[in-house]
Formats: C-alpha cells, structure tokens, sequence
C-alpha cells in the first residue's frame, strides 16, 4: 500500500466562477444539479416544523436553525393592570403596593420570553404571579374590613 506524498501544485484549484458551466438550477425540473467540482450548489431546505412557540428549520446539508415565534404570552399582565385599577377604584390602595410591581414583572417576564432567557422569564413569571395573588388578598381584606367598618360607623 503506497502513499501519493507529491505536494499539490500551486493554483490547480477550480475557479470560483464558470461563465461555460451548465446551470446548477433547472426550472423544468425544479431541482438543483450537481456542478462542477467547486460550483456552488445552494443548499435545500425542509419545510418548517412547528413545536408549540418555536419551529425549527433544517438547511441541508449540515445546518439546522431555530426559529422562534414572536408571540408572547400574556405573564399575568391584564391582570394586573386590572387588580391595580380595582384596588384604585374601590380604595384598597395598600393593594397597590403589590399590584404595580405585578406590572412590571410582568413585562419582564414577556421581555425575557422574546429573548429567548428562560430562567428569567419563569422567575418574573413566578414573582408577577405571586405579587397579584398577595395584591388580591389584601385588596379583598382591607375592602371587606372597610365594609364591616363602614357598617358599624353607620350603627
């Protein structure tokens, strides 16, 4: 077994760019042809497959991209906004304290979704979550308590 050990002589690579070379692409066929050694074959794609909120899309013949869907879920916004105008509404303003900050967790957590930074997103999620949980419960005490106070003022 003999091993070809002549170096490559100089400049014997292909040219990038053939004017004589027949096309890569046929439009009858709508299929791509192998070149030329060295042409540029353009690379085939899969169609996108979805996976919940992200697709992924394959380029043959070695990449594969992920592509997320710019959709954002909601991470408690709407209700906070809500709770806050209630509590505003009906008084509780210590129930404020909880609500506003619910507010922007929440568009931290929907920021962090885009991004892509998981972690971060559940996190802002958890604490928005728990922020309009203690927002509700005191806004509830503190309306029913003005209630029981109001009726017994009016004894």
């Amino acid at each position: 077994m003999s091993i070809d050990t002549e170096p490559p002589l100089p400049n014997t690579e292909p040219p990038l760019y053939n004017p004589n070379a027949p096309p890569l692409y046929n439009p009858n066929t709508q299929s791509y042809e192998v070149g030329p050694p060295g042409a540029f074959v353009p690379p085939t794609y899969t169609p996108i497959q979805m996976q919940g909120n992200s697709g992924v899309i394959t380029v043959q013949p070695s990449e594969t991209v992920y592509v997320q869907n710019r959709n954002p879920e909601d991470h408690y916004l709407i209700l906070s906004v809500v709770l806050s105008i209630v509590c505003l509404l009906f008084g509780s303003w210590c129930a404020l304290c909880c609500t506003i900050p619910a507010i922007f967790y929440a568009i931290e957590a929907r920021d962090a979704e885009v991004r892509g930074d998981r972690e971060s997103m559940r996190k802002n999620h958890e604490m928005a979550a728990c922020l309009n949980v203690v927002g509700f419960i005191t806004g509830l005490i503190l309306t029913i308590l003005s209630i029981i106070l109001f009726v017994f003022l009016l004894i």
